[in-house]
């Protein structure tokens, strides 16, 4: 199959801080097929340019007013289906059968992305092709080779509560940190029930807990929830799960099922950690 491949980029590209969401865009959309032209004798550009928003239409579409360099990978393939296209950023959402792709490629694109005060967008048409346009914001103060090498974000979003995230497949468990960062929360990430008890030893602050149900090691969600609640009382535990047969000993705990969207994360977290009891503050009446 031949593939013709195009690079177009501006002479002087101003400094960006997410260097990781570009290489994972990168091997999403050439090595996976599923945004990449599949048909012979099809197109594909990738372009580079500075970019100054305005209250345009890049403003209307959700990007916020400022500055960016815009990359974006197009391709005159077959396009995508429309009942797909307001998926495709959503974790575990793939078009592939078992073994194709976990679909988490690009909702950790759109966690870096959104968690650098960047944007994505994605457009496209049956029998046309794809385009997909990543913002990213400059980095100011910062030499070019510094955030080349460095990867430090630029933009980021203001932290709000701590969650300890504990999942011992390191796929998941890196695409999931990136979505909680991306809606602002600082993350834990521990891959182990080891390593979530230095965690809960040691970190100043913990706000929830988010533990798989099953772990690797002889660990368990719920053991991990048992150690939490004898270090860290009160502490609330958000449980996820992948298969509908299996859930935590406690009937009554709060569990968020795979594959999730974004904003079921987030409604998740946000349910869990209000429900932890809150302290009883003194009357002056």
């Amino acid at each position: 199959m031949l593939v013709c491949f195009h690079a177009r980029r501006a002479r002087e590209i101003v400094p960006v801080a997410v260097v990781t969401a570009v290489l994972v865009v990168a091997d999403e959309v050439f090595a996976s097929g599923g945004l990449i032209a599949e048909l012979e004798g099809s197109e594909v550009t990738i372009e580079a340019r500075n970019l100054v928003v305005t209250a345009g239409a890049e403003a209307k579409e959700g990007v916020q007013p400022g500055n960016y360099v815009l990359l974006s990978v197009s391709d005159t393939g077959t396009g995508i289906p429309a009942s797909h296209r307001e998926r495709v950023f959503d974790p575990f959402f793939t078009t592939k059968g078992p073994g194709g792709g976990t679909g988490l490629g690009l909702s950790m694109v759109y966690g870096f992305v959104s968690q650098s005060g960047g944007h994505v967008a994605i457009s496209s048409e049956e029998g046309r092709g794809t385009v997909v346009r990543l913002y990213l914001p400059r980095a100011y103060g910062v030499p070019e080779t510094e955030a080349a090498d460095t990867g430090s974000m630029a933009g980021e979003p203001a932290r709000r509560e701590t969650i300890l995230l504990v999942e011992d497949d390191t796929e998941v468990r890196e695409a999931t940190a990136a979505l909680l960062e991306g809606l602002g929360y600082s993350v834990l990430a521990a891959e182990s029930g080891e390593g979530a008890l230095a965690c809960l030893a040691s970190a100043p602050r913990i706000d929830l807990l988010l533990t798989d149900v099953l772990l690797g090691g002889g660990w368990t969600g719920t053991r991990m929830a048992q150690k939490a609640a004898e270090m860290r009382p009160g502490t609330p535990v958000l449980y996820v799960s992948g298969y509908a047969e299996q859930g935590p000993a406690d009937t009554d705990a709060q569990l968020l099922r795979k594959p999730f969207r974004r904003s079921e994360l987030n409604a998740a977290v946000r349910r869990a950690i209000g429900s932890r009891p809150q302290p009883v503050t003194q009357s002056n009446a």
